[in-house]
């Protein structure tokens, strides 16, 4: 039983002070902590770009991750923090959000990519869709790229591929163990799809620990992988404190903090 930390919008805007504010006193028990990163954040991305003016001129300008070398240099040291893809801008267009959309995908995934190796000099393997919302043609780019995926609680697409069928029918008896439930806990384990995997996560919020609790104790009896989702930009002390609740509960649970990566060996 794995516990993972994923904490999304990481971007050229953020600053290593937000996190040892908000991830200092879990560092100090051992825990890690996977960062899913923007790698081109622009004024146009709606993922959190802290105190910037979004009404300046050239909207279109690309804030490159590599560019801010004091947060690079820190998430390049940290012993517990590991380093994943969250698209390439982050943007909404047309209402549809980055990976919604069915054009330059693979160019999009491969540049950002490409990006976040050149900047902390190791393999990014793990892909975290923006909003996790992803096309069928974003599943064939990821793919392409030999990444993985960690999203929300349960999968969203379906190819014409056996492996699809296979965890189709698992996700499909998921949900009917939850059908007269408001809200469904994620899929407990990782599904191989054949050219990719994909681990299933909850999301945190202020006013849904008991949710979270119970979805706890659920991957616990079914012996499966429990993934929090936060965001640093976002992180108040009720879901801080929500947090390390949900740590001392996993502790007393036996479960294994992890990192990302450790979800898919």
């Amino acid at each position: 039983m794995k516990f993972v930390i994923r904490d999304d919008d990481l971007n050229y805007f953020s600053e290593p002070k937000e996190i040892v504010k908000v991830y200092k006193e879990i560092f100090s028990f051992k825990i890690p902590v996977g960062f899913s990163v923007v790698p081109f954040a622009k004024l146009t991305s709606d993922a959190w770009l802290g105190k910037i003016n979004k009404n300046l001129p050239n909207r279109e300008k690309e804030f490159p991750i590599s560019q801010n070398r004091e947060l690079v240099e820190f998430l390049k040291k940290h012993p517990l923090i590991e380093i994943m893809q969250h698209g390439c801008t982050h943007e909404t267009k047309n209402g549809k959000f980055e990976y919604e959309n069915k054009e330059d995908l693979l160019e999009r995934t491969a540049r950002g990519k490409k990006e976040l190796e050149r900047a902390f000099q190791r393999k990014i393997n793990i892909f975290v869709p923006p909003h996790d919302r992803i096309s069928n043609q974003g599943i064939r780019a990821i793919e392409a790229l030999k990444m993985n995926i960690i999203r929300g609680v349960g999968m969203k697409n379906f190819l014409f591929r056996k492996e699809y069928i296979i965890g189709g029918i698992k996700m499909a008896f998921h949900y009917l163990k939850f059908f007269k439930k408001t809200t469904l806990p994620a899929f407990p384990f990782v599904l191989d799809f054949g050219k990719h995997k994909e681990a299933y996560s909850f999301r945190l919020n202020k006013n849904n620990l008991n949710y979270l609790i119970s979805g706890l104790y659920f991957i616990y009896k079914k012996r499966g992988n429990f993934i929090i989702t936060t965001h640093l930009a976002t992180m108040d002390d009720v879901k801080k404190q929500n947090l390390l609740l949900l740590i001392k509960e996993a502790k007393k649970l036996g479960f294994k903090f992890s990192f990302p990566s450790d979800l898919f060996k």
